[in-house]
């Protein structure tokens, strides 16, 4: 078993919202954008490419069928040839590095590719705000904050890895798509919430992507391992994690997090809040950002997340 693993970058046409947690009034969003979404996206796309009117069952089918065969790294933030801004937890706290050797502290990250707009719902009797209604929303901004020059364009940088051989059981418009096609078919995508005020708007940059190969090294610091049943990349002692690590078995310095989502479900047993209103628990993971305490082996799994290998 193989995979052909490319190398993304999407240019933000629109603010990106990534839902994370509330701080008060003010819906917080995550600094970078996930796996998960990215494989929401690209499930949107393909179902709508394979079947004229899709419904829910081929929606779910296609989610399936992407989240055994099109698996989506984290993409992070970066500014015209500048490297990608990762989070990096040091003792003199959370920073943002580029491989390039650029550093930004939490605040200036956050001076630069964070803003947010405010919102509160009418009464529709007298088009008052309605009460207890007003809150906050942050976002990723599209062009830079500050910056010197300021209002830099916005890009995103990633990789997406496509599974080579039998795809499974799928019907024949999903399964025999190629990698040409569905880098086609993601060349404009829509991720993270507020989408119905334009947010999430990204468009793939230049033409085919670059393709890595087993050896190469990933964003420069992890070596890749693509002829595996999953991919396996190599994180050295003192780097990084560039996604959600499954922390058993993991020792590391930095923050853990639960990872929970919300998926989306019609059957009132199974979701009985409503449609949509499913959580579901995946694990207590090491977020990105923080530092392996030893060299380890870690494949990449469902929505991107990392598991250790050995």
């Amino acid at each position: 078993m193989a995979w052909n693993c490319y190398e993304l970058i999407y240019r933000a046409l629109s603010p990106v919202h990534i839902g994370y947690r509330k701080l008060g009034i003010i819906q917080r969003t995550r600094y970078y954008i996930p796996g998960r979404n990215l494989w929401g996206a690209i499930t949107a796309n393909l179902t709508r490419t394979c079947y004229s009117q899709p419904g829910n069952k081929e929606y779910k089918n296609v989610g399936k069928f992407v989240k055994e065969n099109v698996i989506a790294s984290y993409f992070y933030p970066q500014t015209g040839e500048a490297g990608s801004y990762y989070p990096h937890f040091t003792e003199e706290g959370l920073r943002f590095d580029s491989k390039d050797g650029k550093v930004l502290t939490a605040a200036q990250f956050e001076a630069r590719f964070i803003s947010s707009f405010a919102q509160t719902a009418l009464t529709a009797s007298n088009l008052t705000a309605e009460e207890a209604t007003l809150h906050e929303t942050e976002f990723l901004s599209n062009c830079t904050e500050t910056a010197t020059p300021p209002g830099q364009q916005v890009f995103f940088h990633g990789t997406l890895y496509i599974k080579q051989g039998t795809r499974g059981d799928y019907p024949t418009q999903v399964k025999s798509l190629d990698d040409k096609q569905i880098l086609g078919q993601i060349s404009e995508i829509f991720v993270g919430g507020e989408r119905a005020y334009g947010f999430g708007r990204l468009r793939l940059e230049g033409g085919m992507p670059k393709q890595l190969k087993t050896g190469d090294k990933l964003f420069g610091s992890y070596e890749l391992i693509l002829d595996q049943k999953f991919p396996v990349i190599k994180v050295p002692k003192g780097e990084v994690f560039p996604a959600h690590v499954v922390a058993d078995g993991v020792t590391a310095v930095g923050e853990a997090e639960p990872l929970v989502s919300r998926e989306w479900e019609s059957d009132p047993k199974r979701s009985p809040k409503g449609a949509g209103q499913r959580l579901s628990f995946l694990s207590v993971c090491w977020v990105p950002g923080s530092v392996a305490q030893r060299d380890l082996k870690v494949e990449v799994s469902d929505f991107g997340i990392l598991t250790i290998k050995g």
